[in-house]
């Protein structure tokens, strides 16, 4: 099976080629927190690597982690496909194989759409759909703790048009896409909070009360016309938070979105929070609104800037000394009670 791999200097040039200048973590969170509606493809690739600690800090030992992280990714695809190098999931069990094929053959050509929206030749990239299920069956066999939810394909296809739109504009291979794709997959995966309580109802069903209670007093208009109608912010945010809001947008508004996630990597789950409540307020919903899930499923006209500056106004707001006291002194009554996401 030939997997290639460019060589360390290859992959340093490949950096240099494309103007990056970032040099360390400080730098990676500033450009990925400063929105802007196009950004340099290898500032933000680096960042996302400096950030979910694909990469270390040091500028000097990228290319060697790279390369590195590359060749034990050819390493996986030489074990686990030699045998079988056209079918990747006959290495899993059947349940999460019929679950992975079922998912990435509706997938792809949302992938597809993607990548030609960043540019990517499709023509030279080999099978995508190949690609994606040899990233996600090595997942399955080097994490123990990874199990494939339905929609965790999002995270692969995404990262695989990005790192292909890199690798086409520096000169290097779809292979070497495929192996940043498997790493800040695995990177991304491993920090989604809704990924951690999925199967612990209690816990979601928490996790969302609260959220409700944020919304009350963030906007009480929108909060009254989701519960007049027999609704819960549960019944969609768990899809928003699980995907990291990938069904809901094209993809640089995604990337935006995602930035300003790992661009505070100390506090992305509280970002997360303040990103649901900045999703639902932006839906036109009103106590007449019919058939209320079904409209916030559906919606599509999102201001990524509004959204994006309504979650920062969200993170910094605090609670006055007298909702304080109320929250203290008359615990049933939560509308009286403020909101603080952190």
């Amino acid at each position: 099976m030939n997997f290639l791999v460019p060589d360390e200097p290859e992959i340093v040039n490949a950096i240099y080629s494309l103007g990056c200048d970032i040099f360390c973590f400080m730098d990676a969170r500033k450009f990925l927190m400063d929105y802007s509606e196009r950004k340099s493809i290898c500032n933000r690739l680096i960042s996302y690597l400096v950030c979910l600690r694909v990469v270390p800090n040091q500028r000097q030992k990228w290319g060697l982690y790279l390369h590195k992280n590359a060749s034990n990714y050819s390493g996986h695809i030489k074990h686990y496909f030699s045998k079988n190098p056209t079918d990747p999931f006959l290495i899993l069990p059947e349940r999460s194989a019929s679950l992975m094929n079922n998912d990435f053959k509706r997938t792809i050509s949302w992938f597809k759409t993607i990548a030609t929206e960043f540019g990517v030749d499709l023509s030279s990239i080999g099978d995508p759909l190949l690609r994606i299920s040899r990233i996600y069956s090595v997942l399955t066999m080097e994490w123990n703790d990874f199990r494939y939810s339905q929609g965790y394909d999002r995270y692969g296809c995404l990262f695989l048009a990005y790192t292909l739109a890199y690798c086409q504009q520096s000169g290097l291979g779809a292979d070497f896409a495929e192996s940043m794709t498997y790493y800040l997959t695995r990177s991304i995966l491993s920090i989604v909070p809704m990924a951690t309580m999925l199967d612990n109802h209690q816990a979601v069903a928490k996790h969302f009360n609260e959220l409700e209670n944020v919304l009350m007093n963030y906007n009480y208009g929108v909060y009254k016309a989701i519960k007049q109608n027999g609704s819960q912010l549960l019944f969609f945010g768990v899809r928003w938070e699980l995907l990291l809001y990938a069904d809901e947008h094209d993809g640089f508004d995604i990337l935006s979105l995602w930035d300003y996630l790992i661009g505070q990597i100390e506090n992305y789950e509280d970002a997360i929070k303040a990103l649901t409540i900045a999703h639902i307020t932006q839906v036109p919903l009103k106590d007449t609104t019919k058939n209320i899930n079904e409209t916030i499923l559906h919606f599509k006209s999102w201001d990524i800037k509004r959204i994006i500056d309504d979650a920062t106004n969200i993170l910094k707001h605090k609670k006055g000394l007298i909702q304080e006291l109320f929250t203290m002194c008359c615990p049933i009554f939560p509308s009286i009670h403020g909101y603080q996401i952190n």
